[in-house]
């Protein structure tokens, strides 16, 4: 029943002829106060009547109600309280005691109904290969991040990863360097960020034994300038107008970039990774020249490549 119904119900039926004696009750305290419960679960209330005195009442029963949005649960005539949809439930116990004539007290508990954890995660659509200026990693990170605030009993990790290099041959900067020549914007030769793929996936073990929670960036050895890179995986660089660049990306043997990718070449982002080291105890494997050879071992400069297979 609605409290408030039942509150004018309980009123209107006093008889005009009783006098009301003095409250027995002060207070009525329900445990837990707040709490949160996940779709599909249930929580047992428990009440309690105290005097003035703060000593609990004894022979006082307890009508359970709730109130606010139908949905989102239910609670008993035992206090038990099924979660429904997500949402916030207002439990309240109205207490009484049989054969006497006394105003009814109230307390109240809020339970939050959560949504239940993802099953699955499905990445839709599946590209094979990123490109600088895409936002389908950014999205993601979004929704994990925010489960960090809205699920806080679920363990959420978000691992910002920088560029991967190795013989599979796999990610952004792998695609960038296949080409026969690596574009540059004439007058810029930035630190990229890049560590070898085995390491990302030893970051990522780390990660989960150390049951880390948070958003970390996670790096592997020192950012090298782009020239650097291209001239270790066997590579030429092409420095060119950025107008002029713009005009061939994907043509004349150059690689294909997607819109602002051109910015980013200029600007890359270089980050603290020392958070997640100390928190995992990670450390890389490979250093910034090592890496860099494997890939050109792997994928020789206008020869035949090797790459390693994918698993599976």
């Amino acid at each position: 029943m609605n409290l408030p119904c039942w509150l004018a119900l309980l009123v209107a039926q006093q008889p005009a002829q009783q006098p009301i004696l003095s409250q027995p009750i002060a207070r009525v305290d329900v445990k837990p106060a707040a709490y949160a419960l996940k779709v599909g679960d249930t929580l047992r209330l428990a009440a309690t009547a105290y005097d003035s005195a703060g000593k609990p009442v004894d022979g006082v029963v307890f009508a359970w109600f709730t109130s606010g949005g139908r949905f989102e649960g239910t609670v008993d005539s035992t206090g038990l309280v099924s979660a429904g949809a997500t949402g916030t439930l207002n439990v309240a116990a109205v207490g009484r005691i049989p054969g006497r004539q006394i105003r009814p007290t109230i307390g109240m508990a809020r339970v939050t109904v959560l949504p239940l954890p993802a099953a699955k995660v499905v990445v839709a659509p599946r590209p094979r290969r990123m490109l600088a200026g895409t936002s389908l990693v950014l999205d993601a990170d979004l929704y994990a991040a925010n489960a960090l605030w809205r699920l806080p009993e679920l363990q959420t990790v978000v691992l910002r990863i920088c560029y991967t290099l190795g013989p599979s041959g796999h990610g952004t900067l792998a695609g960038y360097l296949r080409a026969r020549f690596v574009p540059m914007v004439m007058g810029f030769d930035p630190l990229f960020h890049f560590m070898h793929e085995d390491d990302a996936a030893d970051a990522i073990v780390k990660a989960l034994s150390a049951r880390a929670r948070g958003v970390f960036n996670v790096a592997g050895p020192q950012p090298l300038p782009l020239s650097v890179i291209a001239h270790e995986a066997g590579r030429r660089v092409l420095p060119l107008p950025e107008t002029v660049l713009a005009r061939l990306v994907g043509r004349a043997g150059l690689p294909r970039l997607s819109h602002g990718a051109l910015a980013h070449i200029k600007y890359p982002i270089v980050v603290d990774a020392s958070l997640f080291r100390r928190e995992t105890g990670f450390a890389h494997r490979f250093d910034e020249l090592t890496t860099a050879r494997t890939f050109a071992d792997a994928f020789p400069p206008g020869g035949r490549t090797n790459p390693v297979p994918a698993p599976g």
